[in-house]
C-alpha cells in the first residue's frame, strides 16, 4: 500500500504538473544550466524565486552547485509548488539529474516522491544509480530496494556483474543480501548462481517465485541449487520450493537425488518432495517410506509422510506417526503434524494434543501448537493461554511457555514484565518470574519492589527476593540503606 500511495503521488503531481506547463522545466534541466539567462516568457514561479535568492544572497556563487542553488532556489516557493516541481522534472531528466532530483526531494522531506524518482531512475539507468548510491553512501534501505527489485526484473545479470565488481567495497557489502533477496525472488535462476558469488548470505531469501520456476525442470534446479548454495538454512529453503513439484512429476527420481546430497539439503528436499507425493498419492509415499532400511532415512521421509497426510486425514497422520516412528523422530513428526494443522484450525490441533499420552512427543506438540496459535494474533492469545491453563502435564505446559518467551520479549520492551504480571502470569515459571524481575530492577529498583509486592502470592515472594538481589548487584550501597529503612532484611533474608 505505501509503494501504490507513493506512484499515486507521484501521478498526481505529473497530472498537474501538466497545468503548470514547462515554465518549471528550464530552471535547472536539461535545456541549460542554473543561472544561464533564459528567455522564456512568461518566467516560472521557481526562476522568478531563483532571481530573488541570487539577489538577495551572496551563497549563490559561480562555484555553487546546481543542487545547492536549486534548493535555495525552491526554498522561496510554496511546499505544493516545490513538491510539483520535483516531480514535473523526473519526467524527462537524465540519470545525473535524476540524482540531484532525489537528494532534493529527501531533503523536501517527500520520501514516497524519492521513492517514484528512485523507481524512474533505476528503470533508466540501473548501474548508474548503484554507483551514485555507494558515493553518496545512502543508508535508506527502501531506496536500495527500489533499485535492486527494478534490477533484478529487468537485467538481473548485469545486477550480479556489477556486484561482483563491486564486492570490495565495505559500504555496500551491507546490502548484498538485499540484491541476493530480489534476484533470488525475481530472477531464481541467476540468483542462486550469485549464492556463490555474494559471501555475506546469512538469512533466508523471498523463494516465492522458486516453486513455479523449477517446475519445467525440478532435476536441473535441483542441481543447480546444489552446485551454488551452501548446506545452510537458504539452500534448504530454496529445496524445498523445488521439491514441491518435483514430488509431483517424478518423486521417486528426487528421492533418489536428495540421497546423493550433503545432509541438510538432502533432508530438506526428501521431506518437501514426500510431503508432495503424499498430497497425491498418499499409499504410494506410504509404501516408500515402509520399505526404506535405514532408520535416519526413515525417519526423515516420514515426517515428510506425516505432514502430508496431516493436510487431509491429522487423525492418520498421528497415527501413522506413533506407529511407525521412534524417539525424537516420532516426537519432532507429531510437532509437525500439530503445527500443520494447527496452521488451519487452532481447535482441532487442540483435540489432537489432548487426546496425547505425557512424554516428550506431547512437550514438542503443545509447543508447537502455542507457537503457531500465537502466530494467528493477539486476539487469539488469551484463548491460547486459557487452553494452556487447562492442560494436567505441568512439564508440557512449561515447556510452551518457555517457548512463548521470546515472543513476549519482541512484542514490547516489557512484553514479559507485562505477562508475569497480567492475568496469565500463573503460566509463568519460576525462571520466567526471575528474569522479568531483574528486568524491572534494572529499570528503577524501588519501584520494582512495589511491582514486586503487588503481584499474586505464587510469584510475589520469588519476584521480590530477585529485585532486592538484583539491586544489591546494581548498587550495594543505597539497597542496604533502603533495604535498613524499611526492616526489609529481616523481613526476607532472617
Amino acid at each position: 500500500m505505501r509503494r501504490l500511495h507513493a506512484f499515486s503521488l507521484f501521478g498526481l503531481a505529473l497530472l498537474l504538473g501538466v497545468i503548470l506547463g514547462t515554465a518549471l522545466r528550464p530552471f535547472v534541466f536539461p535545456a541549460a544550466k542554473l543561472g544561464d539567462d533564459y528567455r522564456h516568457s512568461p518566467r516560472s514561479t521557481v526562476e522568478i524565486a531563483a532571481s530573488r535568492a541570487q539577489n538577495k544572497s551572496t551563497i549563490l556563487t559561480e562555484r555553487t552547485s546546481q543542487e545547492s542553488r536549486a534548493a535555495a532556489a525552491l526554498s522561496q516557493v510554496s511546499a505544493v509548488e516545490r513538491f510539483l516541481w520535483l516531480a514535473t522534472q523526473a519526467e524527462q531528466a537524465d540519470p545525473a539529474q535524476l540524482a540531484q532530483l532525489l537528494r532534493l526531494a529527501k531533503r523536501e522531506g517527500h520520501p514516497d516522491l524519492a521513492r517514484a524518482i528512485a523507481a524512474r531512475w533505476a528503470a533508466l539507468a540501473p548501474a548508474h544509480m548503484f554507483r551514485t548510491l555507494i558515493e553518496d553512501n545512502e543508508e535508506d534501505y527502501q531506496l536500495w530496494r527500489v533499485l535492486f527489485r527494478s534490477w533484478a526484473k529487468s537485467n538481473p545479470r548485469q545486477a550480479l556483474q556489477v556486484y561482483v565488481a563491486t564486492d570490495g567495497n565495505h559500504q555496500f557489502r551491507q546490502r548484498a543480501w538485499q540484491i541476493w533477496n530480489e534476484l533470488v525472488r525475481y530472477a531464481p535462476e541467476i540468483g542462486i548462481e550469485a549464492a556463490s558469488e555474494i559471501r555475506t548470505i546469512a538469512f533466508i531469501p523471498d523463494t516465492r517465485n522458486v516453486k513455479a520456476w523449477a517446475a519445467s525442470d525440478p532435476p536441473g534446479a535441483a542441481a543447480r541449487v546444489a552446485k551454488h548454495m551452501r548446506d545452510e538454512p537458504a539452500g534448504w529453503e530454496v529445496m524445498k520450493e523445488i521439491g514441491k513439484t518435483w514430488g509431483r512429476s517424478d518423486p521417486e527420481a528426487a528421492l533418489s537425488f536428495a540421497a546423493s546430497l550433503a545432509s541438510g539439503l538432502g533432508n530438506a528436499l526428501s521431506t518437501s518432495v514426500v510431503r508432495a507425493w503424499t498430497q497425491d498419492d498418499p499409499e504410494a509415499a506410504a509404501a516408500f517410506v515402509a520399505a526404506e532400511t535405514d532408520p535416519a532415512r526413515r525417519a526423515q521421509l516420514g515426517k515428510g509422510l506425516a505432514t502430508g497426510l496431516a493436510k487431509s486425514d491429522p487423525e492418520l497422520a498421528l497415527a501413522w506417526s506413533q506407529e511407525h516412528l521412534r524417539s525424537t523422530a516420532r516426537a519432532d513428526a507429531i510437532a509437525d503434524v500439530v503445527k500443520t494443522v494447527a496452521a488451519d484450525d487452532t481447535e482441532v490441533a487442540a483435540a489432537l494434543v489432548a487426546n496425547m499420552n505425557p512424554g516428550g512427543a506431547l512437550n514438542q506438540a503443545v509447543a508447537a501448537l502455542v507457537q503457531e496459535w500465537y502466530r494467528s494474533g493477539s486476539r487469539g492469545n488469551d484463548a491460547m493461554l486459557s487452553w494452556l491453563g487447562t492442560l494436567p502435564d505441568l512439564e508440557a505446559r512449561n515447556h510452551a511457555v518457555e517457548r512463548l518467551e521470546w515472543r513476549l520479549a519482541s512484542q514490547s520492551k516489557t512484553g514479559l514484565i507485562d505477562f508475569v504480571a497480567g492475568e496469565h502470569g500463573h503460566l509463568a515459571t519460576e525462571a520466567m518470574v526471575e528474569r522479568a524481575s531483574m528486568q524491572r530492577a534494572r529499570h528503577d529498583p524501588e519501584s520494582a519492589v512495589a511491582w514486586a509486592r503487588s503481584l499474586p502470592e505464587d510469584r510475589s515472594s520469588i519476584a521480590l527476593t530477585t529485585v532486592l538481589d538484583t539491586w544489591r548487584g546494581i548498587d550495594p550501597d543505597e539497597a542496604a540503606a533502603w533495604e535498613e529503612a524499611q526492616g526489609e532484611v529481616n523481613q526476607i533474608d532472617g
